[in-house]
């Protein structure tokens, strides 16, 4: 999974964690994540993306002529300044799980010191209700790119 549209703050340390009865598996805290290793390019093609457009080519531009979509070329450029606004996990868990069984999928923002949700902040429900895992994992194969959409409004008044 990746996050996108999250304050680098609420972003890093974020976890994600699968409950079923008794059964729960916590991701490992979040983190920056390149894009090159997302889409499948390397460090040679980036350095090219932001030398064309450090010289003043235009984004669409230089995202066609690499087959890319434009907010990809624009996140290379962020990273390469330092300034990384893609967030996820890089891993997988193995599990023997019964795919009928109920299962939460959810989400706790605000594992880091600079997150500007509670640290102690309770676990987000990435689905409104428990779902059958084969359900939840139809959904994971159908969300683009393996982006699921939060089932609440980031950013406004926590509590």
């Amino acid at each position: 999974f990746h996050l996108r549209k999250v304050a680098p703050g609420d972003a890093l340390g974020t976890k994600i964690r699968l409950r079923m009865g008794d059964l729960e598996i916590v991701s490992r805290p979040c983190k920056a994540i390149d894009p090159g290793n997302v889409h499948g390019f390397g460090k040679r093609m980036s350095t090219q993306i932001s030398q064309l457009l450090q010289k003043g080519v235009d984004v669409t531009t230089v995202a066609e002529a690499f087959h890319l979509d434009p907010e990809v070329v624009e996140e290379v450029h962020r990273v390469q300044a330092k300034e990384h606004s893609w967030f996820g996990w890089d891993e997988a868990h193995y599990q023997l799980l019964p795919t009928d069984d109920m299962v939460q999928l959810e989400v706790q923002l605000g594992s880091s010191s600079n997150s500007s949700w509670s640290t102690t902040s309770s676990w987000l429900p990435l689905f409104f209700e428990a779902q059958h895992l084969d359900q939840v994992l139809q959904r994971c194969r159908e969300a683009k790119s393996g982006h699921l959409q939060l089932q609440f409004p980031y950013g406004a008044e926590k509590g």
